[in-house]
């Protein structure tokens, strides 16, 4: 299988992964919806957010994962 999956997902002060949300996709159903995203929630919850990594309550994060793929020169 090979594909690639752009995801944006919120993590709280706590911690916790919320909102996970598939933004653009290519590949099989399997890399485009269920395993990237369970990925993400199966990581939940993450340690902490410090106020040095962030003073928000929450940081959005916007990623590209590869799938049996080398990302493209540049990224």
């Amino acid at each position: 299988m090979q594909g690639v999956v752009t995801i944006r997902f919120t993590i709280h002060r706590n911690g916790q992964i919320t909102d996970v949300t598939i933004l653009d996709s290519s590949g099989t159903p399997a890399v485009r919806f269920r395993r990237p995203r369970k990925a993400i929630e199966n990581s939940s919850p993450l340690n902490p957010l410090s106020e040095g990594i962030s003073p928000m309550s929450t940081e959005r994060v916007t990623a590209m994962f590869y799938y049996n793929m080398e990302p493209p020169a540049g990224r």
